[in-house]
């Protein structure tokens, strides 16, 4: 059990780190474009999701010898994973340990798994995306401006707390901010 918490525990860390990437003015672009291509592959998955369903139902049935098809839940990490890429013709139909009576109808069953999941869904979601990179870039830049004027004005309210004005001279605190301003004009794309 300490093994599996650990696991998921590492899997959350990285998934945190992620979104706190999105906060940095020169990366969280990229962070931005990421978690919406997430939320489309997502949305895209559910509304693809009978069909994938019904492949990995007809697939199981066709081949219930083939070892990732013995069972709907491996199957359906099969099928995912095909949806990937990952076809892999000659160890679906030729392995010498089986036989299966439907071996045509699951060749055609394969290729329009094929074509309508493993080619048409995935160019469906690389045109979605490369249609709106512009829109991704501009929404994610409008909000890194917003993040770091909100890092500026939390900035700011620590820099004039009483405490820190009576443990650190002004001049240099005029100098922080100065410098800090400065940075975020020349890095971000903001032209007053």
């Amino acid at each position: 059990m300490f093994y599996f918490s650990s696991q998921i525990n590492m899997l959350l860390a990285s998934t945190l780190c992620l979104s706190n990437i999105r906060e940095i003015p020169s990366l969280g672009i990229y962070a931005d474009v990421f978690y919406d291509v997430l939320s489309r592959l997502v949305i895209l998955m559910i509304a693809f999701s009978p069909l994938v369903i019904g492949f990995t139902f007809t697939i199981c049935l066709v081949l219930p010898q083939n070892r990732p098809f013995t069972t709907p839940i491996l199957g359906i990490v099969k099928v995912l994973m095909m949806m990937t890429g990952e076809l892999n013709f000659d160890d679906v139909f030729h392995k010498d340990d089986y036989t299966t009576p439907f071996w045509g109808f699951a060749v055609v069953i394969y290729v329009l798994f094929t074509i309508l999941i493993a080619v048409v869904m995935f160019n469906l979601l690389l045109g979605f995306t490369i249609s709106d990179i512009k829109e991704l870039q501009d929404s994610s830049e409008t909000r890194l401006l917003i993040t770091t004027l909100e890092q500026t004005v939390m900035l700011e309210r620590l820099l004039f707390t009483k405490f820190v004005q009576k443990v650190i001279p002004k001049r240099w605190l005029e100098k922080v901010l100065l410098t800090y301003a400065s940075n975020f004009l020349l890095s971000s794309k903001w032209d007053p």
